[in-house]
């Protein structure tokens, strides 16, 4: 498992999208340190202004995405995570995949840094195919190894997404 960072501002954007009233112009204050808990959280090359979600994404801000993060909420965003395949270990057809590595206990400090990915570690497996689910059509598939044979179709999934979600996530 690997701690893959910014790749994580895919999902907590998602969930930000999908599960709260909130506009794609919406903006959060990105003007300085965001400190929360005891703890400052900093962007690595900060623009020090007010950012829309697409802003906040394009320039892959640590403060944006936890303040995103912390709009959804502890519960919710684990729970989406969760959805997405990032919480528990792929059920594949080889028993060496790896286990998550998630905070325990989860707290409100921890769903600010999952936010940009910070803090939780998953397979590459694990993130292909949360994306895949992200911007394909909103479906969590679970992956496999076997072929299919001619004419089978994938097994179905699970709706992750809306499809108004799945649209604005590709533009981003």
């Amino acid at each position: 498992v690997y701690e893959l960072g910014s790749m994580f501002k895919i999902f907590s954007t998602a969930a930000l999208l999908d599960l709260r009233d909130v506009s794609i112009g919406q903006e959060f204050d990105a003007t300085k340190p965001l400190r929360r808990y005891g703890f400052t959280i900093s962007d690595y090359h900060p623009e020090r202004r007010f950012m829309t979600v697409p802003e906040i994404f394009m320039h892959s801000s640590n403060i944006g995405a936890a303040l995103m993060g912390e709009a959804v909420g502890t519960d919710d965003l684990r729970t989406f995570y969760g959805q997405l395949g990032l919480t528990s270990k792929m059920n594949l057809e080889i028993a060496e995949t790896g286990t998550p590595l998630l905070p325990d206990p989860w707290r409100d400090i921890h769903t600010l840094t999952a936010s940009y990915g910070y803090g939780i570690a998953v397979t590459p497996l694990q993130l292909a195919a949360a994306v895949s689910a992200i911007v394909g059509n909103g479906v969590y598939v679970p992956p496999t190894l076997l072929a299919m044979e001619e004419g089978e179709k994938p097994g179905s999934g699970q709706k992750i997404i809306s499809s108004d979600t799945v649209r604005e996530m590709r533009a981003l």
